[in-house]
């Protein structure tokens, strides 16, 4: 929910200016556009912090996904891919294949 800020006269007779529509209240208006500028530089990094764990997320993601490929690929058919071979991909295959050597008794 995307909120707009502006600073008002007061009417309550708290103070002589207002944030609307948090109703913060003061005395002059520079510090009511010093409050201003506070809410809209945290307003900016909870999207930044929105965007980033978006994008983090997305990397988890695809990072588990080419780990499993490499495992299941090594578990399964005993060989890597070919193509298109990512850090995340020959780690999960390195893995697989110790699993394997574990299974089968061959970690001797």
């Amino acid at each position: 929910m995307s909120e707009y800020y502006e600073i008002v006269p007061c009417n309550n007779g708290v103070g002589e200016w207002e944030i609307s529509p948090i109703h913060e209240t003061f005395d002059t208006r520079q510090q009511a556009e010093e409050r201003l500028e506070e809410l809209k530089l945290l307003k900016l990094s909870s999207e930044i912090t929105e965007e980033v764990t978006k994008v983090l997320n997305h990397s988890y993601q695809s990072y588990i996904s080419q780990f499993k490929d490499g495992v299941s690929d090594a578990l399964l058919l005993g060989k890597r891919a070919d193509v298109n071979l990512t850090i995340s991909y020959k780690q999960g295959y390195d893995f697989g294949m110790t699993m394997y050597c574990k299974m089968e008794g061959l970690d001797d």
